[in-house]
């Protein structure tokens, strides 16, 4: 673990042992606003202060650029209430990550359902930090990765100084006309507020996500475990999880867990198979299948593209065009794992048999 990582994961442990019985009355629906709402005010009350210094202390450009201390103090209470701000940020999503904990604990498994790795992977979801760079199998997590990734990723972590200035910029032609030029940076208070309500918004969505599929690889597997499916249709299971795990664009700690547990079941290891990651062997193989077993790979399928809250890649849509999944069973599914309402479809209880 990174110093940052074991940070996060010892406050959301002991936001485990803590209750709250406000937090428990509300439902996730009523939470995830909650929280949405609190991070609004902590960017604007925090930009507040910034600006309110500002229009107080700092208006005097030509003062301010004669004066070091003057400068230093402003860059000191950029720094403090800017650390301050991401410090309380990280602190609301840590405490929303340990409910939907236990909401999962409560509801679908035991507590033990939710391992070390995955509340380290739901860390570095609440710290936006990259997942860790891991390859099994010879099969590559980051084949269809952007080719400007690293130039979205740059422009994504300067999103409020960019909207910021261009914000202040819009606001101090509109508030010119009407003699307010000076308070156009009040304009930033409500950028920054709406900009952090909607990063805590795609956050803890992603963390949503990394839950409802390690629970759903959870129930999947203890399906496999009572009704074994034939070797056949594991190695296609098993094929349609590899080119899943190459479309993805990044490691995804769900993904490898259930490869992992899947090669581990196999009677074939997975070196053998041929062109495991190749869409067109997957294809050819799927003809051999019969109704029911094309239908469970499909519903699987679906499952294993909708772990992904972002938005689909172009493999993904290969993928998805092959078992004719439309868009709006994709858009079921993530509205299930939106919700952590996993469940498995009533056919994949038949596998007995096949």
């Amino acid at each position: 673990m990174t110093l940052l990582e074991r940070w996060g994961y010892s406050h959301i442990d002991r936001y485990l042992e803590k209750d709250s019985r406000l937090w428990s009355r509300l439902s996730l629906r009523q939470m995830n606003f909650t929280a949405d709402i609190i991070s609004f005010f902590i960017g604007f009350s925090d930009t507040l202060v910034i600006v309110l210094a500002d229009i107080t202390l700092f208006s005097d450009l030509d003062y301010l650029l004669s004066s070091y201390s003057l400068i230093g103090l402003l860059i000191f209470l950029n720094t403090v209430l800017v650390a301050l701000e991401f410090w309380l940020l990280f602190h609301l999503g840590f405490y929303v990550v340990s409910r939907y904990i236990k909401i999962i604990s409560c509801q679908h498994l035991s507590a033990t359902s939710i391992p070390k790795e995955v509340v380290l992977s739901l860390v570095r979801a609440v710290l936006e930090l990259n997942e860790p760079e891991i390859k099994r199998f010879g099969l590559n997590p980051y084949k269809a990765q952007k080719k400007h990734y690293w130039f979205s990723l740059i422009l994504y972590k300067s999103k409020v100084i960019l909207s910021n200035a261009l914000g202040k910029l819009i606001a101090r032609k509109l508030l010119a006309r009407i003699g307010f030029r000076s308070y156009a940076p009040l304009i930033a208070t409500l950028i920054t507020g709406i900009w952090d309500a909607w990063i805590q918004h795609s956050v803890l969505q992603e963390v949503r996500f990394r839950i409802a599929g390690r629970l759903y690889v959870l129930l999947l597997l203890n399906e496999f475990e009572h009704h074994q499916p034939t070797s056949h249709l594991l190695e296609i299971i098993i094929r349609i999880l590899a080119i899943r795990i190459e479309s993805y664009g990044s490691y995804n700690v769900n993904l490898d867990f259930l490869l992992v547990r899947l090669v581990g079941i196999t009677s074939t290891p997975i070196k053998q198979i041929n062109k495991v990651f190749v869409l067109e062997s997957l294809e050819e193989k799927l003809s051999t299948l019969n109704p029911i077993e094309k239908q469970i790979c499909q519903q699987i399928t679906v499952a294993l593209i909708a772990f992904k809250s972002g938005k689909i890649l172009p493999l993904e849509h290969e993928l998805m065009a092959l078992f004719d999944i439309d868009d709006s069973c994709l858009k079921e599914q993530k509205h299930n794992f939106n919700t952590l309402s996993v469940t498995l479809e009533k056919s994949l209880f038949h596998l007995k048999g096949i």
